[in-house]
């Protein structure tokens, strides 16, 4: 699901060019862009010295026949994408603090880590007092994340494994508690859900925990522009549900009525991402 705002950094080619509006208005004049409104730039055809020394730079386009799972599991390799993870307080602090503030549930359990990156969550199940962690990533962050644990002198309580989760096999056959930072925008996209559920069928001890073992979505219809001073503007009701704003707000700032869909992790049916509501 793609996301922007007002202000985002969205580009539109325009009359053969990229414009990128960075406040105010967007210009889609014929003369250059003024001022702090956007930038044009010309779009012009890609020669092959080009898109060579392009993919020269991005090194996953100098493999051939990857799958769209492949280069998924290769922009994880980047340190950015988990650079800003991390520094998402919001979203570390709260395992954190799930994590370290439940410690007496960690004592002395085996922890599966599914989609591990960095390692941070599996630090935290370290601390607070989990027998083993052993975390599973496939792309080349793994390597950073074991430099991390020796430098943290946590390698005797933390392992990775590369590979993906539905291939590789882990040194025991089931696990205390699983956690996982699989959500994506929206909850659910990115679909890493299905890896996480593959992990609890595969190596939850009955009566395990999972965290987080449930989530909620919650849905409101858009309806101020059914009625704009007495006038329907139904029309750009679509508009928006094009541009969502990502952005973090407190609970007690939604004013409208909302309808809970409630996912539950630890279940199991015939359709678990079906969830139940």
């Amino acid at each position: 699901m793609s996301s922007s705002s007002p202000n985002s950094s969205r580009s539109e080619a325009v009359n053969g060019r990229v414009v990128v509006p960075t406040g105010g208005s967007r210009r889609e004049n014929s003369g250059p862009a003024r001022g702090p409104a956007g930038f044009s730039a010309t779009v012009l055809p890609c020669d092959e010295a080009t898109k060579a020394a392009f993919a020269k730079d991005w090194k996953d386009l100098e493999q051939e026949n990857l799958s769209s799972a492949d280069y998924y599991f290769n922009s994880y390799a980047h340190f950015g994408i988990h650079e800003e993870m991390i520094k998402d307080s919001v979203r570390t602090g709260c395992y954190q603090r799930a994590i370290c503030q439940n410690a007496h549930l960690f004592a002395n359990k085996v922890v599966l880590d599914v989609g591990s990156g960095t390692g941070i969550l599996s630090l935290f199940a370290a601390k607070a007092g989990a027998k083993h962690v052993y975390g599973i990533e496939c792309s080349e962050i793994v390597n950073i994340a074991r430099k991390i644990v020796k430098e943290n002198d946590m390698e005797d309580k933390v392992t990775f494994v590369q590979g993906k989760a539905e291939e590789v096999s882990l040194p025991v056959e089931k696990v205390d508690i699983i956690i996982s930072e699989w959500m994506g925008y929206f909850l659910l996209y990115e679909s890493m859900l299905d890896t996480v559920l593959f992990c609890r069928d595969k190596w939850l001890k009955p009566g395990g925990m999972i965290f987080p073992d449930k989530a909620a979505l919650y849905e409101e219809k858009i309806g101020y522009w059914g009625n704009v001073y007495g006038f329907n503007f139904s029309c750009v009701r679509r508009c928006v549900m094009e541009e969502p704003i990502v952005d973090t707000v407190d609970e007690n700032a939604v004013s409208t009525t909302s309808c809970c869909v409630l996912i539950r992790f630890t279940w199991r049916c015939g359709s678990d991402c079906n969830g139940t509501s």
